[in-house]
């Protein structure tokens, strides 16, 4: 991939050109860094994540939430660690055989990804499909699912602990610190209810795959006032999303935008436009939330979308995951699946990665799964089908399945032992 230095050494020509294309944008990047953008249009909030937040004085805050500056819709994620697990008599991954003379430089191996890993059992849900949240000191936290189950979580990333602004009916904002927090009740925004701006979308080119949706840039931005940050040769440019047509990846450290107005400049030296970009989230409706890395970002063009989303009435009731695994000597068991031991609700999602593109799908859209080799086929509801890494390579496996019959027999099938799981819809 060429770097940003092979290209301004190209005979000096990069360097006239970005230096003349700067120089042209100047006037129009202090237009466009006018622009009311978040006040120029309003979007109905039937996607906007809306609830009361009831602070430890009995201060009741109602409106549209932003979780820590980041995610403002039903369906982008929250995201802890699990701290308790079901069947953890199962927990525990078998060693792979090991080569005598070879054991010391295993056994280091083992002991730095003891270090670097991340927890196991990382807590990933659709604000959608949340009914309540409940801080239960420091940085863990009580997660109500809509199924009324319930999951203590703490830590891993930044969502418990957060501080979230909420903004009322009137536009007045809140900000409310987590350790303020009581309970955060989540509910569908009024009737009628409209916000500044709209959210990002558009269809991102990431090579071999596009995929259209809403989008989540750098894990961070979501709305048309938010800003894409970056260095020109005549300082930093900060520029609403609602006045970019088009992002394009020139290198591993630099970006070419487009503005609506036709005109182009290129910025680079932040996470926004280089390969510090913490990920593209797009949310494709064939699959869920799909991460898009920047080494295998392409181009995005943006778009005005029809309203912001699904509601979160729109969700699913949850369901009990229920169908059969069959092990690869035939064996079929079948009845309730707890899927990596604790994956046992329709809302929650299988994660995986295929071609460098990291997938996070609700089983509700998965019809089966079936294993061959290094590679699972996951066959989603509506027909469609899609690879996914397997094996050491592609990192930890799932533990196993636990499948608890309509007797009440439980069985364990290690993950090296299933062949196929067909979900009952």
């Amino acid at each position: 991939m060429m770097e940003l230095g092979t290209e301004r050494s190209a005979g000096g020509l990069m360097g006239i050109r970005r230096r003349a294309a700067c120089s042209v944008l100047v006037a129009a990047l202090a237009v466009a860094t006018r622009l009311p953008a978040g006040d120029a249009v309003r979007s109905p909030a039937t996607g906007r994540i809306h609830g009361t937040v009831v602070t430890h004085a009995g201060t009741r805050a109602t409106g549209l939430i932003r979780w820590g500056g980041q995610e403002a819709f039903w369906d982008d994620l929250f995201q802890s660690a699990k701290l308790d697990l079901p069947y953890p008599a199962y927990a525990e991954r078998e060693p792979e055989p090991v080569e005598a003379e070879w054991w010391w430089q295993e056994l280091g191996r083992r002991l730095v990804e003891a270090v670097e890993a991340e927890p196991d059992r990382v807590f990933t849900a659709r604000f959608g499909d949340i009914a309540k949240l409940e801080p239960a000191g420091g940085n863990a936290a009580v997660v109500t699912m809509r199924s009324g189950t319930t999951y203590r979580v703490s830590g891993y990333a930044d969502d418990v602990g957060a501080t979230l602004t909420v903004v009322d009916e009137a536009g007045g904002e809140t900000e409310i610190e987590w350790g303020r927090i009581d309970v955060v009740e989540l509910s569908a925004a009024p009737p009628g209810a409209t916000f500044a701006g709209h959210r990002l979308y558009g269809t991102v080119d990431a090579g071999a795959l596009r995929l259209t949706g809403f989008i989540q840039w750098d894990r961070d931005e979501v709305l048309s006032s938010d800003r894409l940050d970056g260095d020109t040769d005549d300082g930093r440019a900060s520029i609403p999303f609602a006045t970019i047509r088009a992002i394009e990846k020139l290198s591993a450290r630099s970006a070419r935008v487009t503005l609506a107005d036709g005109r182009a400049l290129v910025l680079e030296g932040t996470n926004d436009v280089d390969g510090r970009n913490r990920g593209i989230l797009v949310e494709d409706p064939r699959y869920g939330r799909v991460e898009v890395p920047w080494a295998a970002f392409v181009r995005v063009q943006l778009a005005r979308p029809d309203g912001s989303g699904p509601s979160c009435t729109d969700f699913p009731v949850p369901r009990r995951l229920r169908g059969a695994v069959t092990t690869g000597d035939g064996a079929r068991h079948a009845g309730a699946l707890h899927v990596d031991l604790d994956a046992a609700e329709s809302w929650e999602l299988l994660e995986g990665s295929g071609g460098g593109i990291r997938y996070q799908i609700p089983f509700s859209r998965v019809a089966s799964l079936e294993r061959d080799a290094s590679v699972v086929t996951v066959t989603l509801v509506r027909g469609e089908g899609l690879l996914l890494d397997d094996g050491p390579a592609a990192g930890p496996q799932p533990v196993g399945v636990v499948v608890v019959g309509d007797d009440g027999v439980e069985t364990f099938v290690p993950w090296r032992e299933v062949r196929r799981i067909d979900l009952a819809w």
